[in-house]
């Protein structure tokens, strides 16, 4: 159903193609904008249940019988649901970018604000090791710049448009593949008929292998959350009664679905490679399915960081014998690892846009 919209706009370019090439009367255009204004409307308005965008929309051209056939000339299902699922990811992945981004400056704050808290290392071995809720907070500031860069081009290689390749295997409809580009606002072409077709699942499998850099980034972040808040180590303190611990873990065990739909997704690329026959919804399900929970754990990890702050109580009853004020001076002091330059950080996430 998410898909619906990118579907609309789809047909829209595509039956005026159609136009330009002469199989569509100015008549008939206006019927289909008509219908397609109709289905926008109620899907605004919640009133569509089917969750195949195919369907939904072979039900409401049921009374244009005639413009559906000519509609259906040059129609592929492959090749319109590649094109909306190009367009939804164009579109999801730029809200993704900002939401890393906020989420990156959001870390920043957070060791500008703690940077003068000590954080004790781990169990073992290194538990007389000593680093800074700075040192930390920037570690995921730089983890998530580069997920970011990353995303940034994958989208530019996204950004081509596989409508008008037909059935793949070359035809005498020739639709104007450099007006449907522009109508849809594509960067670029995706040229060969063929490779559009044979490559179902290839540009959705690269796109969620992008997100998933994040979603480590994430879970890392949950976790490491999760340890320094719990009973043993006590160092941080969750400040929200809404957003608590236990909402914390929920959200860190659903990321498992991730994983679960990125395997599922690289079967479904590698049938396609194979010429098998697809389902399409699971290709649909499976993409907004992890772009939701992407932008969900995003968003959630935000509101958790706010919520944040380092527990005093905890801190001050560390072993003076280990953390004694001088060595709390040097790695607490500008330019040591508990800093990292913070101005590097904000110099790089501030003139993103």
């Amino acid at each position: 159903m998410k898909l619906l919209p990118y579907t609309i706009k789809v047909v829209d370019a595509y039956s005026k193609g159609l136009n330009q090439i002469k199989i569509l009367k100015k008549g008939e255009l206006d019927k289909i904008f008509s219908v397609l204004k109709k289905v926008n409307k109620d899907f605004k308005k919640n009133r569509i249940k089917n969750p195949d965008s195919a369907k939904t929309l072979t039900g409401y051209f049921k009374n244009l019988k005639k413009i559906d056939e000519k509609l259906k000339i040059a129609y592929n299902e492959k090749d319109q649901l590649l094109t909306t699922t190009r367009l939804y990811m164009r579109d999801t992945g730029k809200e993704i970018v900002k939401e890393i981004n906020k989420l990156g400056k959001g870390f920043l704050f957070f060791a500008q604000n703690y940077r003068n808290f000590p954080l004790p290392g781990g169990g073992g071995d290194k538990k007389n090791e000593i680093s800074s809720f700075a040192h930390i907070g920037l570690s995921f500031a730089e983890e998530l710049f580069d997920d970011l860069q990353i995303l940034k081009t994958i989208l530019k290689h996204i950004d081509k448009n596989p409508l008008g390749s037909v059935n793949g295997y070359g035809s005498d409809l020739l639709l104007p593949r450099e007006f449907l580009t522009k109508e849809l606002k594509f960067q670029e072409i995706q040229i060969n008929s063929y490779y559009c077709l044979k490559t179902a699942g290839k540009f959705e499998n690269l796109f969620l292998d992008c997100l998933f850099q994040t979603i480590l980034t994430l879970d890392r972040f949950f976790l490491e959350i999760i340890e320094l808040s719990q009973k043993k180590k006590d160092f941080l303190r969750i400040l929200s009664k809404k957003h608590d611990l236990n909402e914390m873990i929920k959200i860190k065990n659903h990321l498992q679905t991730f994983y679960k739909n990125q395997q599922n997704l690289k079967k479904f690329a590698k049938e396609s490679r194979d010429g098998k026959k697809l389902n399409f919804k699971t290709l649909e399900k499976l993409l907004t399915e992890n772009v939701e929970i992407t932008l969900q754990s995003l968003k959630a990890a935000r509101i958790f960081l706010k919520h944040l702050k380092p527990n005093t109580a905890s801190i001050n009853k560390l072993n003076p014998q280990f953390y004694n004020q001088n060595r709390l001076s040097k790695v607490l002091s500008l330019g040591s690892v508990g800093n990292l330059d913070l101005n590097h950080y904000k110099r790089s996430y501030f003139r993103e846009r």
